[in-house]
């Protein structure tokens, strides 16, 4: 049994070596994307905080300087609880951004995008292998493959990595790394070492990616939940950019005032256009998210508003959320680390690395042993 399940560990790493190493270092890129490119775009984003009791722009005023300035027009509002900090406008799929001064109203835009393009390159091979359009499902599909290897991969690893004897001797050769090996026993015992270490951090990074990589998974953890399907709106991507007429009633305003104010503690509010099931729904409603900080991330308290009427259709917050709702969050926060903040992303990028160095040293194992097979295992 402990041979067979050898053989399939060593094959099912040659087989995806190149896309589970592409999921490792894509993933060790976007560990910390958001920190990363809020960095390279300090030189606008911030403002000085001289003008600190002044009053703040409004909305419409911040969509209509936008228009003239992405040529997308403006898409999304990202404020944060920072007064130094300007209020980031994004346009379309060409990841145009500018910042807004909120006390004055004047626009800047980074000196370079450079890093927030690589990013976001960084981010579709990680999804869907940088293939665009119609061929996506077929990149989400390979790199899900990958990742489903990559735990039966953690899983064998521990049944082979399991001491026959539990002896201090015999511990430390598959727990402690050893510098004085060469050759084929130093890369078995680096193996050994970093997948012990890194296997919990792997299992959950792993198992979170499977309702994401595949849909069929995604339902059925849904309806375990309790019965309820989490349906993925793909008109997101087709909504209209904002105008001024989506903030006529000044209701965005109001509202916005009205959370800051009963939310001392918020990080980040984020406003865009609403996904509806109809386009005529969809055109005047906003959707006002505020995202609360502490180390634990939990979803953004959210509001959709009709910005004409000023009526708000709908509220949501975390204890009002389904389970499935409620799994669907805490699976893709685990997986890129933000559930825990910056010690949760620490953790993710620590896990991808060893994860491609998993591959590195089984992939030399799996070739030594083909030249010439191991006397023992």
């Amino acid at each position: 049994m402990r041979k067979v399940l050898l053989y399939i560990h060593l094959a099912a790493c040659l087989v995806a070596g190149v896309v589970i190493m592409l999921l490792c270092i894509t993933g060790i890129m976007i560990a910390f994307k958001p920190q990363i490119v809020a960095f390279s775009e300090s030189d606008a984003a911030y403002v000085g905080g001289a003008a600190a009791h002044a009053e703040s722009i409004k909305l419409p005023a911040i969509v209509k300087n936008g228009e003239a300035f992405l040529p997308g027009g403006v898409r999304t509002i990202e404020l944060e609880n920072n007064s130094d900090k300007a209020i980031l406008i994004a346009g379309g799929k060409n990841s145009s951004v500018a910042y807004v001064n909120p006390w004055d109203g004047s626009l800047r835009k980074p000196q370079s995008t450079g890093m927030r393009e690589f990013m976001q390159t960084m981010t579709d091979l990680h999804r869907w292998l940088g293939l665009s359009g119609q061929y996506r499902p077929a990149g989400r599909f390979i790199n899900g493959v990958g990742n489903a290897l990559l735990l039966l991969l953690v899983v064998s690893g521990i049944y082979l990595w399991w001491p026959r004897k539990w002896s201090k001797k015999h511990l430390q050769a598959v727990a402690a790394l050893n510098l004085g090996l060469k050759g084929r026993a130093r890369h078995f015992n680096q193996h050994n070492v970093i997948g012990l270490w890194t296997a919990p951090l792997l299992l959950v990074i792993t198992l979170t990616a499977l309702p994401i990589s595949f849909r069929a998974i995604d339902r059925l953890v849904s309806m375990a939940a309790g019965g309820e399907t989490v349906s993925r709106d793909k008109s997101v991507r087709l909504l209209q950019p904002l105008s001024t007429e989506d903030f006529r009633s000044g209701a965005a305003d109001r509202i916005l005032a009205g959370l800051v104010r009963e939310n001392p503690q918020w990080q980040k509010i984020v406003i865009k256009r609403a996904a509806m099931a109809s386009n005529r729904q969809r055109q005047a409603m906003l959707e006002i998210a505020l995202h609360e900080g502490g180390w634990l991330r939990k979803p953004p308290q959210t509001l959709i508003l009709d910005g004409i009427s000023g009526t708000v259709v709908k509220k949501d917050s975390y204890e009002e959320m389904s389970l499935a709702r409620k799994l669907r969050f805490w699976e893709r926060t685990l997986h890129n680390g933000t559930a825990l903040g910056w010690i949760g992303q620490l953790a993710v990028t620590i896990g991808a690395m060893g994860g491609a160095a998993l591959v590195y040293t089984g992939v030399l194992l799996a070739l030594r042993r083909l030249k010439a097979p191991f006397s023992t295992i």
